[in-house]
């Protein structure tokens, strides 16, 4: 697993380092997408460069392998983790559907029906059918690395084990049939032990409560059957809580924090160190002039890449500019900036780049060098 940003080196050259030191070279390589925060690139000036040491201080990390599982594909589109639907779907998917599926169904066999389990009622047979399908197709969706459709078929299950008990209302059948009522959840605990089997690749340490919960020791996937009738579970205990609608501020607002360190130290953290003193003469030396942006685009099979047409009063040249992190090609189009024009012609794999637009930031906050007055292009800087 790796990063599209580095995939060049780990599809070429390093198969033939390991095929020339005599090591087994890898049968597949998945390259996955670049991780964003709503939308944007993680900036430290943001406040969006989000630690995981910070993250774990306000929020359970496994709330977030949840939320990344729902997302991943096999495919390598990026990765955005918007911060509102985090929290939504934290609470929508795993707190209030899977965790409130386990809580009322073992809190009522714990309360109502001495914590036994009973048969599985004969006409559960269609939906115990239609869970083994969704079984079948996790296991195809997790050895494809579809992660976000293998969460999608454990959703399915758990809607599936709530409508059975809003229909079959177990609440009011253990007054007048108490063993039919615990033959009802005893189908939906058999659904709740899959559910755990599924989600346990993503959930370690959550499924690992749930099978204390159920009296179980280790699930595996071939435990994914209905089989799970006249025995004891265990008591119910607290698995997850709704996360606070204001708590991914608090997580934002220590990230700003944590980079308010002092000024002797975030210089040498954060800026490189000032270079030698150069003459007046060698400074003269760089041809600096203004430039007109008149034409954009995206640059095919390039992370950082745009390709930029720049007219510099004396004629227009092609510049390839790794700014794409922080620009889409319509916001550069009229823009005026700062050109070193007699920079050596570099070739490169997308074409030739004739001169280089200054800009100044880190990686997703970079400002191209603007001006906003009425500057002719060619116009000499000073």
């Amino acid at each position: 697993f790796i990063g599209k940003d580095i995939a060049y080196f780990h599809t070429l050259f390093w198969p033939a380092m390991l095929e020339a030191a005599g090591y087994r070279t890898p049968d597949y390589i998945h390259v996955h997408g670049l991780l964003t925060v709503d939308s944007r690139t993680m900036s430290k000036s943001r406040g969006t460069f989000i630690t995981a040491e910070t993250f774990a201080q306000f929020v359970p990390p496994w709330y977030l392998r949840y939320y990344y599982a729902t997302k991943l594909s096999n495919s390598i589109d990026d990765l955005d983790l918007s911060l509102e639907e985090f929290v939504n779907r934290a609470n929508s998917e795993l707190v209030n559907n899977i965790t409130n599926l386990i809580s009322r169904t073992i809190g009522f066999l714990n309360k109502r029906l001495e914590s036994r389990l009973g048969n599985i009622p004969e006409d559960a047979a269609p939906l115990m059918a239609e869970v083994k399908k969704c079984v079948q197709t996790a296991r195809e969706d997790y050895l494809a690395l579809r992660f976000n459709q293998a969460t999608r078929h454990v959703l399915a299950i758990s809607d599936l084990a709530n409508n059975y008990i809003q229909q079959k209302g177990p609440w009011s059948t253990v007054k007048t049939d108490p063993e039919r009522a615990r033959g009802d959840l005893t189908f939906v605990v058999n659904c709740i032990k899959i559910i755990t089997i599924l989600l346990k690749p993503i959930l370690p340490s959550y499924c690992s409560r749930v099978e204390k919960v159920l009296n179980l020791g280790e699930l595996s996937w071939q435990d994914a059957e209905f089989d799970l009738e006249q025995r004891q579970i265990g008591r119910f205990e607290k698995l997850a809580e709704r996360l606070e609608m204001g708590i991914m501020q608090k997580v934002i607002d220590a990230a700003r924090a944590s980079v308010n360190m002092p000024q002797e130290f975030r210089k040498s953290a954060e800026l490189s160190p000032l270079k030698e003193e150069i003459s007046i003469e060698q400074f003269s030396t760089v041809d600096l002039r203004a430039g007109k942006i008149v034409e954009a685009e995206y640059v095919e099979g390039s992370d950082k890449l745009l390709k930029l047409t720049v007219d510099v009063g004396i004629e227009t040249r092609t510049i390839f500019a790794g700014i794409k992190s922080a620009y889409t090609p319509e916001q550069l189009v009229g823009k005026t900036v700062a050109v070193v024009c007699n920079l050596k012609p570099r070739k490169m794999r997308f074409g030739v780049s004739n001169g280089m637009v200054l800009a100044a930031g880190d990686e997703g906050n970079i400002v191209v060098c603007e001006f906003q007055g009425d500057v002719r292009p060619g116009s000499t800087i000073r």
